[in-house]
């Protein structure tokens, strides 16, 4: 095979596997869940609300921060890929001084806790 039968063959397989890749996306958006009622949505809403209520209750009795700066060193959703690395930084400036590992642990025991909340809420919500 010369080069140039080499670099069509290549261009081709990329082709076919962008093909396969939109397919395959279009396939899973096709089967995606209906979505919420409002009533739905509005447990939804609560739930998340009370799952993120309850994980700044736990930060700040952690910290012995008051629950409004724990609230300020949380970040916007979905600006951040990894939240709490950001939230225990901005905590760490609060207190002007190092989490310790204990802290660092429950904090990260309390992450745990409000995701599960969150996923559990997301199951459940349909269902309602």
């Amino acid at each position: 095979m010369n080069r140039l039968q080499v670099r069509r063959r290549g261009w081709l397989v990329a082709r076919v596997a962008a093909v396969v890749f939109v397919v395959g996306a279009v396939g899973v958006s096709a089967r995606a869940e209906p979505p919420l009622s409002p009533s739905q949505a509005a447990f939804l809403k609560a739930e998340l609300k009370r799952g993120e209520d309850a994980f700044v209750a736990e930060l700040s009795r952690i910290t012995g921060l008051p629950e409004a700066k724990v609230r300020k060193a949380r970040p916007a959703k979905g600006r951040i890929v990894d939240p709490l690395a950001r939230t225990m930084s901005a905590l760490e400036r609060e207190l002007a001084q190092p989490l310790n590992d204990e802290q660092k642990a429950a904090i990260i025991a309390a992450e745990a806790v409000r995701k599960q909340t969150v996923e559990q809420a997301q199951a459940e919500a349909p269902k309602r």
